[in-house]
């Protein structure tokens, strides 16, 4: 689900989800996490100290354990 469409989803009613963010402290991340502060939207960050994002099962298990 595309940013733009999560936000509709919220503004129409829609249920409650939870937005994993990987690279949380970088650039992107954080002006991500700005914006999804500013619509309410939940979401969980984690940056590259957390999660390293090129072993599979550490990403796998992550997205097991918080169902985002």
């Amino acid at each position: 689900m595309q940013l733009k469409q999560i936000f509709y989803f919220y503004e129409n009613g829609g249920s409650k989800m939870t937005a994993l963010i990987t690279g949380g402290t970088g650039q992107l991340g954080s002006e991500l996490r700005k914006l999804l502060d500013e619509k309410q939207v939940a979401y969980i960050s984690v940056g590259s100290k957390e999660l390293d994002i090129t072993n599979v099962e550490a990403v796998n298990q992550l997205i097991l354990e918080l169902k985002p």
